[in-house]
């Protein structure tokens, strides 16, 4: 008997039962007792509590599409018939997730399953689909424990950690977030991350097909898990492929977590060790250092202000090609306004794919704490030179030139009113004479006269 059931008290289901569909109301408590099994050929709402003990069990069997609503913990849920079953809500399986036919979607929610829950009779047609967000989480320990997880096709992970047990969320999708340097790669993305940060080491096994490579990907060159640090794409030693289609590879070691894929070696950009800054007055030191370099012609060094849309080249330093030695590269950057900037390495390779390194913290150029005057350069010069000033308050000033009599020869601005910070002022001497002059800076704070000289 099928029915179609809208529960609105607290009921006691019977040892098996059959609906078309249920809605579960606010304030209401559904009790599955152990043993009780609960068949579900259409939808399920959760507005109130399910509570499930023992060996109770809720099986989703539609032969079309069905939805799940609402925040749920079941002890053992069974995906059956061949209509894919979508999560609005994540849910909890403390038992054993039994795939008897179709896909589990999970868009932005998670599937997680309890500590000591598992998995059964996935396959290639039969596993967690993760089209968005939404990540499958397991507690991986010493044993291998195998995430049944697709997108379009079936990519599966297997984790194995001889560190400290923790819960490991995955997913797979089918495009990178951070581009890989070519096209010699399989165009999957998993992305794995840990509850707690540190003390696990742990064996990765991933999965693909044919059908997921792209044709430059060659499986009997050198193949790489590579790993995106927050700032690069990192590969560690060259590994086996083992399998035939669906083809796997095996990496153990890793302490830390982030989205993975796999490639040949030429395709992951350089290994960035370090990118640091230091700052001085209104100079900006720019210092990064790359463990190995595969086919790399530099670097576009690019700044813009923190709340800017838009990037700026302000220069380029040329890489070292391929190399297995450590490499130091530096830029400094120049007279800058006082605020706030962020800056990037465009690392550029000689067939022009590119990837981008962050510089993590943001760079501060702040107010002079002095009130000072350069010396002119160029000096000599011929017709044009500049001078560095620093305003540490708001100021009105004059800048004017003299000849060696006193004589007032230009006059280059006049009670110009000029707010605190950093500023390059330009002198033509296009219409002085050659020889030498004394340029006067001077304001209600302070004055400062510096001398130089003109040669036509």
């Amino acid at each position: 008997m099928k029915i179609k059931i809208l529960l609105i008290a607290f009921i006691a289901l019977p040892f098996a039962s059959s609906f078309s569909q249920m809605n579960v109301k606010g304030g209401t408590s559904v009790n599955l007792k152990s043993s009780t099994s609960v068949n579900l050929t259409g939808n399920f709402v959760n507005n109130g509590t399910v509570n499930a003990a023992g060996s109770a069990n809720v099986l989703f069997s539609g032969s079309a599409p069905q939805t799940l609503s609402g925040q749920s913990s079941f002890q053992n849920f069974t995906k059956s018939g061949t209509g894919d079953l979508t999560l609005s809500s994540s849910i909890t399986v403390n038992g054993t997730l039994d795939f008897q036919g179709g896909k589990i979607v999970l868009g932005s929610n998670n599937l997680t399953i309890g500590s000591g829950g598992s998995i059964t009779n996935a396959s290639s047609t039969k596993y967690v689909s993760t089209t968005g967000t939404g990540t499958l989480q397991r507690t991986v320990g010493g044993s291998s424990v195998t995430y049944p997880i697709g997108n379009g096709t079936y990519n599966p992970v297997t984790l194995s950690n001889a560190g400290v047990t923790d819960v490991f969320s995955v997913r797979v999708q089918n495009t990178f977030d951070n581009p890989i340097n070519g096209n010699a790669k399989v165009n999957k993305q998993w992305t794995i991350n840990e509850q707690n940060a540190g003390g696990s080491s742990v064996t990765i096994t991933l999965q693909w097909n044919a059908a997921d490579e792209d044709a430059s990907f060659i499986r009997t060159n050198n193949v790489y898990i590579g790993r995106w640090n927050g700032s690069a794409w990192l590969d560690g030693s060259p590994l086996t492929v083992s399998g035939a289609n669906p083809y796997t590879v095996s990496q153990s070691g890793f302490t830390s977590f982030s989205p993975f894929g796999i490639a040949n070696q030429d395709v992951l950009p350089v290994e960035l060790a370090s990118f640091v800054s230091s700052v001085q007055k209104n100079i900006v030191t720019l210092k990064w250092k790359t463990v190995s370099e595969q086919n790399n012609s530099g670097f576009d060094i690019e700044r813009k202000r923190t709340n800017d849309a838009e990037w700026n080249k302000i220069g380029f330093v040329t890489g070292n090609g391929s190399s297995t030695n450590e490499n130091e590269y530096s830029l400094i950057d120049n007279k800058l306004s006082t605020g706030k900037y962020n800056y990037r390495l465009k690392q550029i390779d000689f067939n022009g794919n590119y990837s981008y390194y962050d510089l993590k913290n943001e760079v501060e150029v702040g107010l002079p704490d002095k009130f000072s005057v350069s010396q002119n350069y160029p000096n000599p010069f011929n017709p044009s030179s500049k001078i560095d000033v620093e305003f540490a308050g708001d100021v009105k000033a004059d800048l004017t030139i003299y000849d060696l009599t006193g004589r007032e020869v230009m006059t280059v601005f006049k009670n110009q009113t000029f707010s605190a910070g950093y500023y390059t002022f330009n002198l033509n001497g296009f219409n002085l004479s050659t020889g030498a002059y004394f340029y006067r800076l001077s304001t209600d704070k302070f004055t400062a006269i510096k001398k130089m000289m003109l040669i036509k």
